[in-house]
């Protein structure tokens, strides 16, 4: 299973994508085709998508992977604060955000 770490702002969304280095990042637009765009470039059978909570900024990107049979969890943003804390990360950059969002679900998951 690849944990796929997203973090939503209002225009974009940045994903990080495993990879063997640890992770690499791409840009997408938040919008139906830079949604669509995001899904042709994972698998449905091995990706799990993790999301922040972030208002309703999340909401088509969260429905569209739904509704396209892909595994999604939406969490909330003070666990991976405090997960990010428990790991002796300071830094709070959306880079960190999508890393520890995908540290999270891989610890959980084993």
């Amino acid at each position: 299973m690849k944990f796929i770490g997203i973090d939503i702002a209002k225009s974009t969304f940045v994903v990080a994508y495993p990879d063997k280095s640890g992770y690499s990042t791409m840009s997408f637009a938040n919008n139906v085709t830079g949604i669509r765009r995001f899904i042709k470039s994972i698998s449905a059978s091995d990706s799990h998508c993790i999301m922040e909570a972030t208002g309703n900024y999340g909401m088509l990107l969260l429905y569209m992977l739904s509704e396209g049979g892909y595994k999604v969890s939406m969490i909330n943003p003070k666990q991976i604060k405090h997960f990010a804390r428990m790991m002796m990360t300071v830094t709070k950059t959306d880079e960190v955000d999508r890393q520890v969002n995908r540290s999270i679900w891989r610890e959980n998951d084993t």
